[in-house]
């Protein structure tokens, strides 16, 4: 950025204090954050899905469609973050959904 310039989302681009975190060394940390909390998840889930069949009676159709649901919802909310933001800054739109 520009002298001047300032980066944010909203009322956000107002708040001087958080203009040192709109460069990409905080924008890649943040993205290796996200990425680990979703590897987390998927992790957590893997490792409940024997309890969860055993104490809900759950077949392994119905723990595949668990999994599935995931995957669907992501393709859904990126095909539509897609759609709404395409002449929007990508880094914003990640900051946003994030």
């Amino acid at each position: 950025m520009g002298h001047g310039e300032s980066c944010g989302v909203g009322p956000l681009h107002k708040v001087q204090c958080l203009q040192r975190f709109a460069n990409l060394w905080w924008y890649t940390a943040t993205l290796c954050l996200v990425i680990l909390t979703v590897s987390a998840s998927y992790t957590y889930m893997s490792a409940v899905q024997s309890t969860t069949q055993t104490v809900y009676s759950f077949s392994a159709l119905h723990i595949g469609i668990w999994y599935a649901s995931f995957e669907v919802g992501s393709v859904l909310a990126n095909i539509l973050v897609s759609y709404f933001f395409a002449q929007k800054s990508i880094p914003k739109v990640n900051a946003m959904m994030s």
